[in-house]
């Protein structure tokens, strides 16, 4: 498989999970919960969508970007950066932002490697194995893309119906 389709799979993945998000954000916000359960959402359905895959793929893929960015959003909004350097909280703070540099920089590292060999578009990948093979794992399947379009269009169709015809 060709390093665009590969990547191109990867973008329809997210995608995939961003069309079925909105209509569910949308709801919730017109319900007045805001934007809360926006990492939540994501963590579900990229879950779902890697049902099948190995436990480590869905941990490295879908938890571990679930579980740095909620820390680093209950952080910011404690203000940990602005604590003294002898804080727990700010020792944990410098922590995780080692981590998350330490992460990128491999995510780079990796990236230019798959841009070199051609697998492994993602570091997550290798732990499902899905090596760019023609007619192998990782290809797109459109049957399900197509489901799933058809279904976001019937969610948003019926969001917006406003609740007097529903009730008539």
């Amino acid at each position: 498989m060709s390093r665009i389709r590969q990547l191109d799979n990867s973008l329809l993945e997210n995608e995939l999970v961003s069309v079925l998000q909105d209509p569910l954000s949308k709801a919730f916000a017109l319900l007045g919960r805001g934007n809360k359960h926006v990492n939540e959402l994501t963590l579900l359905f990229r879950i779902l969508l890697h049902r099948s895959s190995s436990k480590g793929y869905i941990f490295v893929s879908s938890i571990l970007p679930y579980i740095s960015s909620t820390l680093t959003t209950y952080a910011l909004s404690h203000q940990w950066p602005d604590l003294p350097a002898h804080s727990k909280r700010r020792k944990l703070w410098t922590l995780l932002s080692h981590f998350e540099t330490c992460y990128s920089s491999l995510h780079l590292l990796h990236f230019l490697l798959f841009l070199y060999n051609g697998k492994y578009p993602f570091i997550s990948d290798r732990f499902r194995r899905r090596v760019g093979a023609a007619g192998g794992a990782g290809q797109v399947s459109y049957e399900y893309m197509n489901r799933t379009m058809v279904w976001n269009s019937f969610i948003v169709r019926f969001l917006c119906i406003p609740s007097r015809q529903l009730q008539a």
